[in-house]
């Protein structure tokens, strides 16, 4: 009996939310598999921990923390073939470890050659089944593949992780660049965030500083291969797609303009190439440093080259299935931020894609480049810097034509009249607000204006701050410049219109005028006929119109002599009855008074439980009222704190 009950009690613990989640030991024990192997599978296959509804029901006593996943999920897991590879690859390390004890070399490399390795295609297909998916959740992916083409190679780093990161993040550039796809930049501590629409989909990344990337201790770098071995594979799929679309040629074909330059450019890719298969040995810190220096300024120089499109302009379409994005229900954990972001029209998107267009930039030395060249390039700008210094240059210093020179430094030795010196703020800013903003500010040695995020969209009752708003409105009165220019060439192109069909309606009247000639003089002299006919009785009634006239006029100026004695008499008298004034209403108070009452009426009608709600919205909106005109008396203070100390001193 005793035994049965044992049995009903498992039995019974294995229903419900038991069985639906497992922790993570169990899930360890149920794959045979380490636990670095486990948190691997989990990152290809994208099986994460889930927290249970009910933990007191899994845990009972025990008040240990424990991580849980989905029995289902697990289960999905049993059959996957990577774990053949992991099993595979642990055979291969034991048999290396016993070739590398025994000094035997032969074996040793043998092993190495024999070294297993997997495809991670079919996981990227099971987990994004249409490629607007995987286009939609390529944020994470694009952000750390640009920040492992950041790290320096050396000895403890994926170096084939790292160069395949950069080919890719710049076929990426690439494609950005070709199709105009770049809508807002902003320049943060962390490095600069991008945000392009492609195919409708919006999608934001960020690219670290250039700077030297040290290992830190407290970031486990398997867990971030792991991740990045995935996002490699997703990432070449969407390039892949992505120059299908714009009918240019996957690998990307540099476009050069002499024999000189392709040589160059060959030159590059070889030596990339041999240092790619050159035998691994440790170098010195400087040595690294320097390395990846002369890496990344080979990857700026084919960044500012023009890639192969063929000449059929034909674009491929993609499936209907994937052009097609998915429905997503109103309650949408992104609805706010897309609802808030305003759709740009066809017009303003032209606009913005020509907005370098014409333009010449020349960088120096001390400004970023790789940043500045993608932007500007992708807006419809040229860039070049000195060629002495950095490979990829296209046009010298000297250049007549250039009209913008960027600049990062105090004051300049020398300056030529036929360009604008300007800050490289100045080029994030315009492409913002999406307009050429006035030089002045940003002129070399200004005090520039706070670089404001384009990512914040504000509610109603937020704080704008001034600076905003004076962009906002310079801004509208660009818009209503273009506006009256469209207006004023639209009229032209009117009234040229109008007199072609004026001139084509003189014409077509001009063949049936004699046609008529002769009908329109019977008509006239019909008329004329009717007209002068003789009147018996006309001077009779010339006589009795003047008599009625006369007896009115008598008769008027009877009453108003009338109506003066009335008013003296009713002027001597206490009580008097004066003619009213129209009152007129003010139409906005009224409503305005209507709006209150109704509202008022609306929340006492409200029930209580809908009463809490409501209570909580007015709280929000009272405590955001308070934020705003807390940061207005803050900003009142750094006014006046600013305008004190520009006072000379006595």
């Amino acid at each position: 009996m005793k035994q049965l009950s044992k049995k009903k009690v498992k039995e019974r613990r294995k229903k419900g939310i038991v069985k639906a989640y497992m922790s993570r030991a169990a899930a360890v024990r149920r794959l045979q598999v380490s636990l670095s192997d486990f948190r691997r599978l989990c990152i290809l296959k994208g099986v994460y921990p889930v927290e249970p509804r009910n933990k007191s029901k899994l845990t009972g006593a025990n008040t240990r923390r424990k991580t849980y996943f989905f029995t289902r999920d697990i289960q999905m897991l049993m059959n996957e073939p990577l774990l053949y590879k992991f099993s595979e690859f642990k055979v291969f390390m034991r048999r290396l470890t016993r070739a590398k004890g025994r000094h035997d070399r032969e074996a040793f490399e043998k092993q190495m050659d024999n070294k297993p390795f997997y495809k991670l295609d079919t996981v990227v297909k099971e987990r994004y089944p249409r490629f607007i998916d995987a286009l939609r959740d390529c944020d994470d992916a694009l952000s750390m593949c640009f920040l492992f083409a950041m790290f320096p190679k050396g000895p403890g780093r994926p170096d084939d992780l790292i160069d395949l990161s950069k080919k890719l993040t710049i076929e990426f550039m690439h494609y950005i660049i070709n199709s105009k796809s770049l809508r807002k930049v902003f320049i943060s501590i962390k490095g600069y965030y991008y945000q392009a629409d492609i195919m409708g989909q919006t999608v934001t990344w960020l690219v670290p500083h250039q700077f030297v990337i040290d290992r830190v201790s407290n970031v486990d770098l398997n867990v971030m291969k792991t991740f990045t071995e995935f996002y490699v594979t997703v990432l070449g799929f969407i390039n892949f797609k992505l120059y299908k679309s714009i009918n240019a040629i996957y690998p990307p074909q540099v476009v050069a303009d002499n024999l000189k330059e392709l040589r160059e450019t060959k030159g590059i890719l070889d030596n990339q190439l041999t240092r790619k298969k050159s035998k691994k040995r440790k170098m010195p810190d400087d040595e690294q440093e320097a390395l990846a220096a002369e890496n990344r300024d080979d990857l700026i120089a084919a960044l500012n080259k023009h890639i192969r499109i063929l000449e059929n302009k034909s674009v491929t379409k993609m499936e209907n299935a994937d052009q097609q994005p998915d429905v997503f229900d109103e309650e949408d954990e992104d609805k706010d931020n897309k609802s808030a972001e305003k759709k740009l029209s066809v017009q303003d998107v032209m606009l913005l894609e020509r907005l370098f267009e014409g333009m010449k930039f020349f960088l120096n030395r001390e400004t970023p480049r790789e940043s500045l060249t993608f932007v500007i390039r992708s807006f419809g700008g040229e860039v070049s810097w000195d060629k002495n210094l950095f490979p990829g240059a296209t046009f010298d210093e000297s250049d007549p034509s250039i009209t913008h020179q960027i600049v990062d430094r105090p004051s300049l030795s020398e300056r030529r009249l036929n360009r604008v010196y300007i800050q490289p703020q100045w080029v994030y800013d315009s492409i913002n607000m999406r307009m050429l903003l006035p030089t002045t500010e940003y002129l070399i040695g200004a005090t520039l204006p706070p670089h404001l995020s384009p990512f914040v969209n504000e509610k109603r009752g937020d704080y704008v701050p001034p600076d905003k708003i004076k962009l906002i409105n310079l801004r509208k009165r660009f818009e209503a410049e273009k506006a009256s220019e469209a207006r004023v060439s639209k009229g032209q192109a009117g009234v040229e219109s109008d007199l072609e069909t004026d001139n084509e309606l003189e014409n077509a009247t001009a063949i049936g005028q004699n046609e008529t000639e002769g009908e329109d003089d019977d008509a006239d002299q019909a008329r004329n006929k009717r007209k002068f006919k003789p009147n018996a009785n006309a001077d009779k009634d010339d006589i009795d119109s003047f008599d009625s006239k006369r007896s009115r006029e008598r008769l008027d100026k009877n009453r108003r002599k009338r109506e003066r004695d009335s008013n003296k008499s009713t002027s001597r008298s206490k009580m008097s009855v004066k003619t009213g004034k129209l009152k007129i209403e003010d139409k906005e108070e009224l409503a305005r008074k209507e709006d209150a009452e109704h509202r008022k009426m609306g929340i006492m009608m409200i029930p209580k439980k809908r009463k809490r709600l409501f209570d909580k919205i007015t709280r929000t909106q009272k405590e955001r009222k308070q934020k705003t005109e807390k940061m207005r008396h803050k900003r009142k203070i750094v006014e006046a704190v600013k305008s004190r100390s520009k006072r000379p001193a006595k």
